[in-house]
């Protein structure tokens, strides 16, 4: 007979205590998916060179919007990550 474990699913408040608290460090690469704290993939250099260049195709059309680069909010699903601002370089 098999022991059935049960599972704790965080909030996403939660989850925001447990990185204030200092559980999570800067160089950890969790998220929360679904209520679960999931460790992500590490960034490869493709993956890199993708988001590079997706950001110099679309950043110029988005004068003005803001660009959330994670975290991902919701209830149950959140990543670390920065939100930045895109502006356009004043003409030379």
């Amino acid at each position: 007979m098999a022991l059935e474990l049960s599972r704790h699913k965080f909030t996403a408040d939660e989850y925001e205590q447990l990185g204030r608290s200092g559980i999570f460090t800067e160089d950890d690469r969790v998220e929360l998916l679904d209520g679960d704290i999931v460790e992500m993939s590490p960034l490869g250099p493709r993956h890199v060179r993708s988001v590079n260049r997706l950001t110099m195709l679309f950043a110029p059309r988005l004068v003005g919007y803001p660009i959330v680069q994670g975290p991902e909010l919701s209830e149950t699903r959140r990543s670390l990550g920065a939100a930045t601002g895109c502006r356009r370089a004043a003409a030379a």
